[in-house]
């Protein structure tokens, strides 16, 4: 009796035992298949954006692409307000601002390693496995030490330099300004540009760019929200008499060339595509209120994040060019940061 009493026990403490080693395989499969998820988007056709939405108490890590999303809840108080987000090449996430802090992502996306090392201005690229930002007072590039989490100077620029952009394939730009001339410069020689165009008018303070392959796109806020479009060595003035619209909101370029910016004009926040000198269509009208930001996922593609809407679409949403409409709505919580690194 006592031997089949202890063969009992035994067998189901065996049972317990497989059926705890099955439970742990479960866990192990769904967080392979999270990472498996993570990769495909990352590796797929389509870029991948990361995203900060905040509903006034709880901040959330979007990680999406044009097939599926993946949303991580914050363990951790987010620096706030949020001047960015960032991702290095390594696929490590820093949120910031230039006033009281970073965050670094940990592994499991939801808790972050925080930090008062705060940026002196709100533009952080990811580097290799790093991140930069263009110190826009002295032209210092300054490089995040993670071990000691403080900034370091990387190098200096030269004193015609006005900022810093990331074009395909994570090359960073330096792009300076001499009269009306454009001056293109790498991070491996940023005392020589490798490229010079005289785009017919002055640069002003702040500058946007962006690269696809050999083409250079550049941009500013002045009276017609001049937008430039650098062709082997030759500028060409996609604006030169009408303006876009009031001001500059935020503009991408996709890489088969085709220009989409937000603009405020008269009040409202439009989606405009940029086409040719006074033929910017209106692709849609925001309404009067909110923050906005703009980028590429593909050709067919456009990712726009908002904070602060209430009259049209708020959160983070694809607008699909082809169709001509917005379709997929990832969340509808105030997205806060937005990036899709290349």
């Amino acid at each position: 009796m006592y031997k089949i009493m202890a063969k009992m026990k035994m067998k189901n403490c065996n049972n317990i035992m497989i059926h705890i080693a099955i439970v742990m395989c479960a866990i192990m499969l769904v967080i392979a298949c999270d990472r498996v998820n993570l990769h495909e988007i990352a590796d797929s056709d389509s870029r991948t954006a990361y995203a900060i939405a905040y509903n006034g108490s709880v901040y959330t890590l979007i990680i999406a692409n044009i097939y599926f999303d993946k949303q991580f809840t914050s363990s951790t108080v987010l620096p706030n307000p949020m001047g960015g987000i960032a991702v290095n090449n390594e696929r490590d996430i820093m949120v910031y601002n230039n006033s009281t802090g970073i965050a670094l992502s940990t592994p499991d996306l939801k808790n972050w390693i925080t930090s008062g090392a705060f940026p002196s201005y709100n533009t952080v690229l990811g580097y290799h496995d790093s991140f930069l930002y263009f110190n826009e007072t002295n032209q210092q590039i300054n490089q995040f030490d993670e071990d000691a989490m403080s900034w370091n100077v990387l190098a200096t620029a030269s004193t015609n330099s006005l900022g810093m952009f990331q074009a395909n394939n994570s090359q960073i730009y330096i792009v300076g300004s001499i009269g009306t001339n454009v001056l293109f410069y790498t991070l491996d020689n940023l005392s020589t540009p490798f490229l010079t165009v005289d785009i017919g008018i002055s640069l002003l303070n702040p500058v946007w760019g962006y690269a696809n392959d050999n083409i250079f796109y550049i941009w500013m806020n002045d009276t017609t929200n001049s937008f430039f479009k650098i062709v082997s060595g030759t500028s060409i003035n996609l604006n030169p008499s009408f303006s876009i619209g009031d001001s500059f909101i935020d503009a991408t370029v996709t890489d088969d060339d085709k220009v989409f910016a937000l603009v405020s004009e008269l009040g409202n926040i439009y989606l405009k595509q940029i086409i040719s000198d006074g033929n910017y269509p209106i692709l849609y009208n925001f309404g009067t209120t909110g923050t906005f930001a703009i980028d590429t996922l593909d050709n067919n593609n456009l990712i726009i994040a908002s904070y602060g809407n209430t009259e049209s679409y708020n959160g983070l949403f694809i607008y699909n060019i082809k169709k001509m409409k917005i379709e997929n709505f990832i969340t509808t919580e105030d997205v806060i940061a937005l990036c899709v690194p290349r």
